[in-house]
């Protein structure tokens, strides 16, 4: 069951879940523009990751680039996490489809708890632009890291990892 929305209209959807509220209000500080999560976010080097401990059972992994083509992307999704993933600046495209639609193309790697797919054109498209997110849950298989249309400059992100048990 993927999500999608933006941060300021989640606080009813995460009022009950602790981890849900822990991701989000790191989520609305990364977005504030002169919190030093904006600063740092916002002040990486192309290409660059870095992995932020929000507290001991959730982090994030922010992270700067440029969008890939649609054939240079790949389908996975994750076992033990949850994932958040919020664009702070720049746009791209994310691709989601129920993972029991998909053959399996390289098998679940318990260390980088991930498991990628076999791409077979299915699937919805979400664009997803600063301050938008979706949320990935373990059967949902998904796409991110996709260039949006015409847009094609960096885009600055943090995935929240929040544990799926």
């Amino acid at each position: 069951m993927a999500i999608f929305g933006t941060v300021n209209d989640t606080q009813n959807l995460i009022r009950k879940n602790q981890n849900f509220q822990t991701a989000f209000g790191y989520l609305a500080s990364c977005l504030k523009k002169d919190s030093k999560e904006n600063r740092r976010i916002m002040s990486m080097g192309m290409n660059e990751v870095f992995k932020f401990d929000i507290n001991d059972d959730i982090f994030a992994m922010e992270q700067s680039y440029k969008p890939k083509k649609h054939v240079d992307g790949r389908f996975e999704s994750h076992r033990r996490h949850i994932d958040i993933q919020c664009v702070i600046g720049g746009a791209e495209m994310m691709r989601t489809v129920p993972a029991d639609k998909l053959a399996v193309k390289t098998p679940y790697d318990e260390g980088t708890d991930v498991v990628f797919y076999v791409d077979t054109g299915n699937g919805s498209a979400l664009k997803v632009s600063k301050g938008a997110f979706a949320i990935f849950y373990p059967n949902d298989a998904h796409m991110p890291c996709l260039e949006a249309g015409g847009e094609s400059g960096a885009v600055f992100k943090t995935v929240v990892k929040i544990p799926a048990g």
